[in-house]
């Protein structure tokens, strides 16, 4: 079939009429300033958390993990409470220093969690009696502690004594008996708990 001059021309007016009209119809298209505005919130936010890695290097054959950077944010380490006086766990012991000692030796306790103001010290075992302020009658000292880490006491002469009363608040008259050389157990509590039990050997 045999196509004139003038239908050739009819077909490329018409393909140039659709490009034409198509080109109109996208540059008079209405734009959405809210998606726009989106998109550029989108773009602050990925850019104010984004960070920057060292380049991984391969040494011998061993892959070293890229190194993030900060990008601005920082985040405080959790409170220990240490030298504050907010203690929030449980005290604990690790050590005596020294780790042995005859009566009368000043000691050093290291450990964690240790009230700024008030720790209760306990030496040797408790008969379950307690002094007129309270305290059980194996408490030798009641002390503070600046760091939180160390506390001092006193190896005593002597257990117990005086008046001490039970729970029934029945009192009596209890004589000092002396401290012999042994082994004897360690504990430190203060208002959020008891810590571990150490024992501590009199020479």
């Amino acid at each position: 079939m045999k196509i004139t001059n003038e239908a050739l021309l009819a077909i490329s007016g018409l393909i140039l009429i659709i490009i034409v009209g198509g080109l109109w119809y996208l540059t008079h298209q209405p734009v959405s300033y809210s998606s726009l505005d989106n998109l550029a919130s989108t773009t602050t936010q990925l850019a104010a958390n984004s960070t920057t890695t060292t380049a991984t290097t391969n040494t011998g054959g061993t892959s070293v993990t890229p190194t993030p950077v900060s990008s601005g944010v920082h985040h405080s380490p959790a409170p220990t409470g240490t030298g504050s006086g907010t203690v929030t766990g449980v005290p604990h012991i690790t050590e005596f220093l020294p780790a042995a000692g005859t009566v009368g030796t000043q000691v050093t306790i290291k450990g964690t969690n240790f009230d700024r103001t008030t720790n209760y010290i306990t030496f040797g075992t408790s008969g379950g009696r307690h002094r007129a302020d309270g305290t059980a009658d194996n408490v030798i000292a009641v002390v503070g502690s600046a760091d939180g880490k160390t506390l001092v006491f006193t190896v005593p002469t002597s257990g117990p004594s005086g008046i001490l009363c039970d729970a029934n608040k029945s009192c009596i008259a209890v004589s000092a008996m002396r401290v012999t050389p042994g082994v004897y157990p360690v504990s430190v509590k203060n208002k959020n708990g008891t810590s571990n039990i150490e024992s501590y050997t009199v020479q």
